[in-house]
């Protein structure tokens, strides 16, 4: 009996795992197309500030802030 619980509780997390994989697809297709959206309409310094700008209220690295110093003074120039 234990070994058919087993069975089951592996057939059960073959679909998790496969949603868990096309929705990581999915985010990575929709982060793509935005990026060479803002590409194409010329607003990647806009859009690398907002993303810069939440990671940074999100985590607080230094990194991250410094970094967004720098595109904003690339846009500057």
């Amino acid at each position: 009996m234990p070994a058919l619980l087993a069975f089951v509780a592996l057939l059960l997390l073959l679909p998790a795992v496969g949603l868990g994989v096309a929705a990581v697809g999915l985010v990575l297709t929709a982060a793509l197309l935005v990026g060479l959206t803002s590409i194409a309409l010329g607003a990647t310094g806009c859009l690398f500030n907002w993303i810069l700008a939440a990671l940074a209220v999100g985590i607080s690295c230094r990194g991250v802030q410094s970094c967004r110093r720098f595109v904003a003074r690339v846009r500057h120039e």
